[in-house]
């Protein structure tokens, strides 16, 4: 099959982005789901996964019943709803970047740890309670609110029991030398939903993506191994809102036991995430999709393009990205239809709401060191 991709003979040997022509593989023999995961995870035992993902990637008025209630994000810091305000220049965030950031990490019971490519400026103002807009019935409910519904979600991110997702710097002072890091994770907790306008860094894990996600999926190939999959996870979510989608977080779904890693070697490598991640995170805030692409597929191009003049990555991802789009119109896939910036836009923008502060329990963290922030 490779020989009928433009987009394998762009992609380095040995390199984590080779998943693309996986990915590929699957959209062509007629996926609908694919399921991303790390080699050294595990599922738990009484994980069903079509169940977990038949109800959430369903469209809207399919009938399906739902996985139980869904909690909607708004922020850390009180501002309710997404806002794309003309005054800040048809952006979606007109305040402090960290501001559209969550840490889903918190509302799963974890307060003091956070996940990679979490940009490091923004670690302490989003680690102590979320902002709920409020409860769904079901992923891509009504806001509430924020009138509205939250987006159906393309993607879903499983928090991961035992070594979740953290980066080097975390893994370097907040564990002693020699020892496993083992986070419990709340399995009760309800799922989270980011709302059109937040974000969160997500990883290749444990990640269930839909359908109409699939556009977004390719890894970039000029940046570290480290940041390849963050990257992904940030040019993604911005691509998502274009067609209403949004992304979502689950319960544990599996359990890692990291495989043998150099901390010193990954803080090297990770240096552009701590180095550029609340750039990209503004930059993506402020970025509009052109007003002439004919679908999400050329705004997608439009959007790798922005992102290497902003030097974000290299010119080998524009390629990449482009011939990863071009491969999909030539297997088949339909991409899903961009939606309109008005009705993109939450009906939040000159109103206050009043806030509802849940805070998120605390668990225990199984380290060795006892002094993690509480």
């Amino acid at each position: 099959m490779t020989s009928e991709l433009k987009s394998a003979s762009l992609l380095p040997h040995n390199h984590y982005a080779r998943k693309n022509i996986g990915f590929l593989y699957a959209v062509k023999h007629g996926a609908k789901v694919i399921f991303d995961l790390d080699d050294d995870n595990r599922l738990l035992p009484d994980v069903d996964l079509s169940a977990t993902a038949a109800p959430l990637f369903g469209p809207h008025a399919d009938g399906g019943s739902p996985m139980g209630p869904v909690l909607v994000a708004a922020s850390h810091s009180g501002h309710i709803c997404a806002d794309r305000s003309a005054k800040a220049g048809g952006g979606w965030n007109g305040g402090h970047d960290c501001s559209a950031l969550i840490n889903p990490y918190v509302h799963f019971g974890q307060r003091s740890i956070w996940p990679r490519g979490m940009p490091l400026e923004c670690v302490s103002d989003v680690s102590s309670e979320i902002v709920y807009v409020g409860a769904a019935e079901s992923m891509g409910g009504p806001l509430g609110e924020c009138g509205g519904n939250a987006g159906q979600p393309a993607v879903l991110q499983s928090v991961v029991d035992g070594d979740p997702d953290v980066d080097a710097i975390f893994r370097l002072t907040r564990r002693a030398s020699g020892r496993r890091i083992d986070v419990p994770f709340d399995r009760t907790a309800p799922p989270l939903v980011l709302p059109q306008g937040r974000l969160s860094p997500w990883n290749s894990q444990a990640t269930m993506h839909a359908y109409d996600g699939f556009f977004a999926l390719a890894l970039p190939v000029s940046v570290p191994f480290r940041v390849t999959d963050i990257w992904r996870s940030y040019f993604a979510q911005r691509m998502l809102w274009e067609v209403g989608r949004t992304v979502g977080f689950l319960p544990p779904l599996v359990r890692s036991v990291r495989n043998a890693h150099d901390n010193m070697a990954d803080f090297r490598d990770e240096q552009m995430l701590y180095d550029k991640s609340l750039a990209l995170v503004g930059f993506l805030l402020k970025w509009e999709a052109p007003v002439d692409a004919k679908d999400v597929g050329e705004a997608a191009v439009a959007l790798a393009n922005a992102m290497k003049e902003a030097e974000f990555w290299g010119t080998g991802d524009v390629g990449s990205i482009e011939a990863f789009i071009a491969d999909l119109r030539t297997i088949g896939y339909s991409f899903p239809a961009m939606v309109t910036r008005e009705s993109a836009s939450h009906a939040s923008k000159a109103q206050e709401h009043t806030k509802s502060v849940v805070h998120a329990p605390k668990l225990a963290v199984s380290l060795t060191r006892p002094h993690l922030a509480p």
